[in-house]
């Protein structure tokens, strides 16, 4: 058995679940999901924010590990039980089970040789990790439930657009947190402009169909940089990021925000001919943040 530990957002998360999913096929063992790290109390007092479990919105045969599972593999720390600490441990090692955790974001490629019986704790911000089972993630990735209402008629607008293009602005905590927006940041405007500069002397007349978490910020600078393309702010009553995900999928070419959110969006998206995926060539201020091949080798770095 593989378990992987899950944290932070959906596109984190769904990062997690790919190399847990290659890890457990290369064993040919099956994969359990732990989502500890997910709940509330866990994030008391700290820097880390608060995140919900995010996976259930796809076509995942998803299998839970159970509290037993988790001590076994991890340990507890935390439990005042001498005995109960020792007793896990005794048996761990009987058992042969054993904890990885990902050095910061360096790539190692005995990671790729992870066995059996191992519960893996990181990131994983790589293609690289789960390349190997590409066609089983894009099946896994597919969504259970129909689009939601209010997000319909964006994707007639998108199937219609012979050069439609998702653009995602990520700001919230790259603007507000105390520690994302030193270390990570949100990108600059010049970026998005030389984004949209670039794609319009390659592509004839995209469309520009606007994601972001802090929309009317968004239209604001959209407004200021005085483009001729037709721009296109997704702004449903009812934010839904699966929905918005599914749209990004739709859209033939992307403008990446430092996110692995909008980079899922363009990675899932169906590779029409011609495509272009412009992302940017620094993803964090801080090397501890800069996941090393985040980037995939066809997109156009700014």
């Amino acid at each position: 058995m593989i378990i992987t530990r899950l944290m932070g957002g959906l596109g984190n998360q769904m990062f997690q679940y790919a190399f847990g999913l290659s890890t457990s096929k290369r064993n040919n063992t099956k994969l359990k999901i732990d989502t500890t790290l997910l709940k509330p109390a866990n994030n008391q007092g700290s820097n880390q924010v608060s995140r919900n479990f995010e996976l259930d919105a796809f076509k995942i045969d998803l299998q839970f590990a159970t509290n037993f599972e988790i001590e076994l593999y991890n340990g507890s720390a935390k439990n005042r039980f001498v005995l109960r600490r020792l007793f896990f441990l005794v048996l761990r090692k009987v058992l042969k089970k054993k904890l990885y955790i990902q050095p910061n974001h360096d790539f190692d490629p005995n990671q790729l040789k992870i066995r059996n019986n191992t519960c893996i704790v990181g990131r994983w911000q790589s293609e690289i990790y789960f390349r190997d089972v590409e066609s089983d993630i894009r099946e896994h990735f597919k969504f259970k439930k129909d689009l939601s209402e209010s997000y319909e008629e964006y994707l007639t607008k998108i199937l219609q657009s012979e050069n439609s293009t998702s653009v995602h602005i990520r700001r919230t905590d790259y603007v507000n947190h105390p520690e994302y927006s030193q270390k990570i940041g949100a990108l600059t405007e010049s970026y998005y402009l030389n984004a949209i500069s670039l794609l319009n002397k390659q592509v004839d007349y995209p469309t520009l169909f606007i994601f972001s978490d802090d929309i009317e910020y968004t239209k604001t600078i959209f407004a200021n940089m005085k483009i001729s393309n037709e721009c296109i702010f997704i702004d449903p009553k009812v934010p839904n990021p699966h929905d918005e995900l599914r749209l990004m999928t739709n859209c033939k070419h992307h403008i990446i925000s430092n996110s692995t959110f909008a980079w899922w969006g363009a990675w899932l998206a169906n590779k029409q001919e011609g495509a272009k995926t412009i992302a940017p060539k620094s993803w964090a201020r801080s090397s501890k943040y800069k996941p090393p091949y985040i980037q995939c080798k066809s997109w156009i770095l700014l």
